[in-house]
């Protein structure tokens, strides 16, 4: 029992250093490039005073639909298995717009991403010592249990956070962009796999709390 909980407990590791690292992998571009254009525009304003200053651009994920009766993008792509140009149909695409936020806005995110590390640092700190309790054979404990309600209320939070930033975001595009014969959907933008997660640690901490309850009535009983 316990090699196969270390077995499930290496691969929800795994998987969440995958996933981080594939997030930071496709985002590094991005991550450069701003850091780069923000440097050359820091080390050129001091210099040239008088030069009109680059501005800036933000890159954004959207999805956009077709709205009724407009006029769809035509575009394609070459397939080079068969030297031909294929049609491609829009839904989703990333666009550079300039960096017009207000000082709130960037404000706002700056707090939600200081918020966002410590939430998850606790969420695997706590995932940890509960795999740990387990081996040591202490399964339905009160410990154990307010441990999965604090992983189901971080997961919450981490899921509220994301579900806001890209709501700011979403916001933020619409007011700056309007692609004619199409909307800007608000697809992906609550986080539902955080969600999901937080939900089904409430579950779990709702059943470690019924085994922790018969367990003190067999006790009592005894």
């Amino acid at each position: 029992m316990k090699r196969r909980l270390n077995i499930f407990a290496l691969l929800i590791l795994l998987a969440l250093t995958i996933h981080t690292g594939y997030t930071l992998f496709y985002s590094w571009e991005e991550i450069s490039t701003a850091y780069k254009e923000g440097y050359e525009n820091a080390k050129e304003f001091p210099e040239q005073p008088n030069k009109q200053k680059k501005k800036l651009l933000s890159r954004h994920d959207i999805c956009i639909r077709k709205k009724a009766g407009g006029t769809a993008i035509i575009d394609s792509i070459y397939n080079t298995k068969t030297n031909s140009y294929i049609p491609t149909d829009i839904q989703k695409m990333q666009i550079s717009i300039p960096d017009n936020e207000s000082a709130g806005y960037k404000v706002s995110i700056a707090i939600m991403a200081l918020l966002l590390v410590p939430t998850v640092i606790a969420v695997i700190v706590l995932f940890l010592k509960l795999i740990g309790a387990i081996q040591s054979a202490l399964l339905f404990t009160k410990t154990n249990v307010l441990r999965l309600r604090w992983i189901g209320g971080c997961l919450l939070l981490i899921a509220a956070i994301y579900t806001i930033g890209n709501y700011m975001e979403l916001v933020s595009v619409r007011s700056a962009i309007e692609i004619s014969g199409y909307e800007i959907t608000s697809e992906g933008m609550i986080e539902f796999p955080s969600l999901i997660n937080a939900l089904i640690a409430f579950l779990a901490a709702e059943v470690f709390a019924i085994g922790l309850k018969l367990k003190e009535e067999q006790e009592f009983t005894i």
